[in-house]
């Protein structure tokens, strides 16, 4: 305590800055692998450092800046977690921080577009913890930010990546509402530009894993709402995705698009999906195979297929018990001493 009291010398607080972007680092290489208590105690040990550089040197906006990023980062953590009301404090904290640092710098793109993802975090966990229509005033106000940043410079993927991704939680929170006809253009929103970053830029993964995710999600909203023919036709687009422009998916996507054959077997049998009766087998047998490849591809999560609410329709198969058997198995060998 006294050693903190101490001033610091520059010596030292680029010392201090390096420790906490090492603990940071840490923090995400433990959170890709999905160690999120330990991403958190890092996150953590990153916070404290840099909330002692910002009481030696407060007018430094970009010490505050790592604050909040670090506070985002806990959130996500906790977030991820199931720890709600830890992430929602978070994510305030993160936000008020990001406020302030944008209204220092009113003309700064970068706190604008730091302050709007902020409040994404934030609007995002409201509808988490039911509280939908708390939600879109931070996410509303958040879009409104993104979009002038996105149109103030055109082209900047980071910033339609921002709309794209406003757009789908003022979808899930319009939604929550039972507000459709709005939820639905929010989707349809979200969509066009995910798919206009993706036609500009078909060489990143990660622009059709999003819009993937965003057909899928967009799939579960239109079943949930009796839309069969319109989900049949967002799954659809998804598994045309990986088809398109994964020609070797990895194993988290060979799963995806398995979950995604499951639901459309689920859906055939509805009279109002289009869909023929016979199709239900077909895409069945479809998702079974999927799963078999991300298996063999190096899919491990036993827990995660047992419980996910996509196979259910394939429960009682002989195939599917098989295969979560051997998975299970595999983990209890593991594991074993």
């Amino acid at each position: 305590v006294q050693t903190c009291a101490l001033p610091i010398s520059g010596d030292q607080v680029r010392l201090l800055k390096d420790l906490a972007g090492v603990h940071y680092n840490c923090g995400i290489l433990h959170r890709e692998l999905g160690e999120l208590d330990r991403a958190e105690a890092e996150y953590r040990k990153a916070l404290a450092l840099r909330q002692r550089l910002a009481q030696k040197h407060p007018d430094d906006p970009s010490i505050v800046e790592t604050i909040a990023v670090t506070l985002a980062n806990i959130g996500v953590c906790q977030e991820d977690r199931d720890h709600l009301i830890d992430a929602r404090a978070s994510y305030e904290k993160a936000t008020e921080l990001l406020q302030e640092l944008s209204a220092a710098r009113p003309d700064d793109a970068e706190a604008l577009n730091h302050f709007a993802r902020g409040r994404q975090n934030l609007g995002k966990m409201l509808t988490k913890m039911g509280k939908p229509r708390e939600a879109l005033v931070p996410l509303r106000a958040a879009q409104e930010d993104s979009e002038r940043l996105a149109r103030k410079h055109p082209g900047v993927v980071e910033y339609e990546d921002d709309v794209a991704r406003g757009w789908q939680y003022l979808a899930a929170a319009l939604a929550k509402l039972r507000q459709l006809p709005e939820a639905t253009k929010a989707y349809d929103q979200a969509i066009a530009v995910r798919e206009s970053t993706l036609k500009a830029h078909p060489q990143e993964s990660h622009n059709f894993d999003k819009l993937f995710s965003l057909f899928d999600e967009r799939g579960d909203f239109q079943r949930a709402n009796h839309q069969a023919q319109a989900a049949v036709a967002s799954y659809r687009n998804a598994i045309k995705l990986i088809d398109e422009h994964a020609p070797h998916p990895n194993a988290d996507q060979l799963y995806n698009v398995a979950a995604l054959h499951a639901k459309l077997s689920t859906l055939a049998s509805q009279t109002d999906s289009g869909m023929k009766s016979d199709d239900s087998r077909a895409e069945a047998d479809k998702a079974v195979a999927s799963l078999t490849r991300a298996v063999t591809a190096g899919y491990h999560a036993a827990e995660k297929l047992r419980d996910d609410a996509a196979f259910e329709s394939l429960r009682n198969r002989e195939d599917f018990k098989k295969l979560l058997a051997e998975l299970q198995q595999a983990k209890e060998s593991k594991h074993s001493p």
